[in-house]
């Protein structure tokens, strides 16, 4: 007997801790737990971060690691960040070395003569560009002009960067310049001849994009009241020339909705996904400590039945929970449906399975308990015989 209840006692141990393993309901979930680096980021911006140097692009996406919890916060604050880091990552390429072994000013000099512009004609040049397109100016002009910018951005840097003022001013001219070439390098591909035409067919996606976002991810990022505020710029006008720089500030504008509205999106999904799985692991250690229990059922130790007994109540508590994980997930991305539903056939299934071993384990006690008493109806009885003789 003494046997019997240490062992069920360590069995009954070996339960609950199994059964501690499903989780409780208050996960403390955070959107940004579960996402990608890169979620959110466009197509241009992921192919230019793969283009970046090992050792820079290393740092870029350690730095977008650390930048996900912000999107707990505010999905602006988010990309707000993303925009510093690769303006600032991007300013520390320029003295990288190339393939051949040589500074991008080694190359660059080598292609164009002479040492690099000061600081003057850098800014100079940036003023340029802001009168430097015309009305026809096709997207990949802007590309070609910018990447220009770029490069002799480049050179600059390293060549002022032991003067710390003047590296300053060169750092806030390559970051305004990369942000703008950004842009013309995510219409890269667009069917749109000049700025003009692009501005309507970004507006038109941005439009569709927001009228048919889910409610929750565009109320989080005001995306209604953000795509009010976008005007189409004049091309032109009797006391003004063409001003790219002004639809550029317009693309900024369009390009963060349909950023954000992903990147809310994203977030949501990953809340959803968290709770999912949260379900799937509670239902998968139930079956676990069913099987275990099923294992474990005795026809001769009562000890042994009751332990399984009190793990299958154990779990039957706490995968009460499961419905609830399940409703939040499907609540958070409707599209989880299915999947929702297989962990729900796999919890009946459980609560199928325990019932059965509750059941088993019930009838192996009465088993023993008829035999106990047979047992001690046949000692009883010859007892008796003893004082008969």
């Amino acid at each position: 007997m003494k046997y019997t209840s240490i062992m069920s006692s360590v069995l009954l141990a070996s339960f609950l801790t199994t059964t501690s393993n499903v989780q409780a309901i208050d996960l403390n979930v955070m959107a940004s737990a579960k996402m990608s680096v890169e979620a959110g980021l466009d197509p241009a911006t992921r192919e230019l971060i793969e283009k970046l140097p090992a050792e820079i692009r290393a740092q870029v996406l350690g730095l977008l690691q650390d930048a996900l919890p912000l999107i707990d916060k505010s999905v602006d604050l988010y990309l707000t960040r993303v925009d510093q880091i690769l303006n600032s990552q991007i300013d520390h390429i320029g003295c990288q070395l190339t393939g051949s072994g040589k500074t991008i000013i080694d190359e660059v000099a080598a292609k164009f003569g002479g040492p690099p512009s000061p600081v003057s004609s850098l800014k100079k040049q940036s003023d340029d560009l802001k009168t430097a397109f015309k009305t026809t100016s096709t997207p990949d002009q802007y590309r070609l002009k910018y990447a220009d910018f770029l490069v002799n951005g480049n050179t600059t840097a390293c060549s002022v960067a032991a003067v710390p003022e003047a590296y300053i001013v060169v750092s806030q001219l390559r970051a305004d310049g990369s942000a703008r070439a950004r842009v013309w390098n995510r219409l890269y591909g667009l069917q749109c001849a000049d700025a003009d035409e692009c501005f309507t067919e970004v507006f038109k996606t941005t439009s569709e994009l927001v009228a048919k976002a889910d409610t929750r991810d565009s109320t989080s990022i005001a995306a209604a009241d953000k795509l009010n505020k976008v005007t189409r710029p004049k091309k032109t006008s009797l006391f003004a020339s063409f001003r790219q720089d002004i639809y550029e500030e317009q693309f900024f504008q369009l390009f963060s909705i349909q950023d954000g509205l992903l990147i809310a999106m994203t977030a949501r999904q990953s809340v959803a996904k968290q709770y999912l799985s949260a379900a799937s692991t509670n239902v998968g250690e139930a079956e676990k400590a069913v099987n275990s229990a099923e294992a474990s059922l005795s026809p001769s130790m009562k000890g042994m039945n009751d332990a399984a007994n009190a793990a299958v109540a154990a779990i039957a508590k706490l995968n009460a929970e499961v419905p609830e994980l399940l409703a939040s997930a499907t609540t958070y991305d409707a599209t989880l449906a299915s999947a929702a539903q297989s962990i729900a056939s796999r919890l009946d299934a459980v609560k199928t399975h325990g019932e059965k071993v509750v059941a088993k384990a019930n009838e192996n006690n009465v088993h023993i308990q008829q035999i106990e008493y047979a047992n001690a109806e046949a000692k009883r009885l010859k007892n008796l015989c003893h004082f008969c003789n």
